[in-house]
């Protein structure tokens, strides 16, 4: 398999300058934080979850199906290692609240809005959501157990995780209805699967205004003092995919579970951290200065590694 690098730069580019348009609607008033609250809503329960049934609407292929078993099975591998090699990496951080916020941010990548653009860049229309959703199922019920286990640490009155929750999320819905579709070789009606794929699509240019909306709100003198915030960009963006880089060479992965992990493993931190940070009342602000500033660096970065990716593979 081989990826034009700079296709996937000028991709990259262009979510980067969509982002920049949210940084300007949030600059300009045009959107505040209970807008940016319920455009994030509308993403998580709306779009996001019509764009993964639209991309099982697939005819169906033992090949993609093996292939996502695969990468289901590597994502559990890869959110189970990174949580063992957050404990590690962060050991300077003595801070509780601070720990985890940046132990969190490490584990929970933004895969969907910024992961699955660049998986179509890579895979083709369709098929790069398709893997993207097999990865996310984990992404799902981790942060929904684990996740939210990790930020109530040490607090009163911790919420339990939530079966609901973990299976009744838009997403895991959304992956299981379209996995049926898939099986089964169902198609929508042309209508039907027309308004999906319509408003699925909005996904990606509404997830970058949204990451835009966060960025404008960050406070640049804090951020260029958090060292932190750096020491985190530098583990989550450059030393995480190499390592993934290094193991997919090791083993020989094929090269499409060697791009789809290498990918998943170096998108920035998910906006759910920053999220999930402010509902379960722990450090929202180094939360949010890790989404953005990881995001404002993934933009080199990460078509960097899928660069690299095509020289070491």
């Amino acid at each position: 398999m081989q990826i034009n690098a700079l296709i996937v730069v000028e991709k990259v580019a262009m979510l980067f300058l969509a982002m920049v348009f949210g940084i300007y609607a949030r600059l300009r008033g045009f959107v505040d934080d209970a807008g940016t609250k319920t455009l994030s809503k509308i993403l998580v329960n709306v779009t996001s979850p019509l764009l993964i049934v639209s991309s099982f609407q697939l005819d169906f292929d033992p090949r993609l199906l093996s292939d996502g078993l695969f990468i289901l099975l590597g994502s559990v591998i890869i959110h189970v290692a990174v949580t063992f090699l957050g404990v590690l990496l962060f050991k300077w951080q003595k801070e509780p609240e601070k720990n985890k916020i940046l132990r969190f941010a490490l584990i929970f990548g933004n895969c969907a809005f910024l992961g699955y653009p660049v998986l179509n860049v890579i895979f083709g229309e369709g098929v790069g959501v398709f893997y993207g959703a097999f990865y996310t199922l984990m992404f799902n019920v981790y942060i929904w157990t684990y996740g939210i286990t990790m930020l109530q640490k040490g607090k009163e009155n911790a919420e339990k995780p939530s079966i609901r929750k973990i299976l009744l999320n838009a997403g895991t819905i959304a992956s299981a209805i379209g996995m049926i579709l898939f099986l089964t070789g169902t198609k929508l009606p042309s209508f039907v699967g027309g308004a999906v794929d319509l408003v699925g699509n909005m996904t990606f240019p509404l997830s970058m205004i949204i990451i835009g909306s966060l960025v404008a709100t960050l406070d640049i003198k804090k951020i260029l003092t958090n060292k932190s915030v750096y020491v985190f960009c530098a583990f989550k963006l450059i030393l995480l995919p190499l390592i993934v880089i290094g193991f997919s060479k090791l083993l020989s992965l094929p090269p499409v579970l060697a791009y789809m992990f290498i990918t998943m493993c170096a998108v920035p931190s998910a906006t759910n951290s920053a999220i999930f940070a402010e509902l379960y009342d722990c450090d929202s602000k180094l939360a949010a200065q890790c989404v953005g500033v990881s995001t404002v660096f993934s933009m080199a970065t990460l078509p960097a590694m899928i660069w690299l990716a095509g020289i070491i593979l």
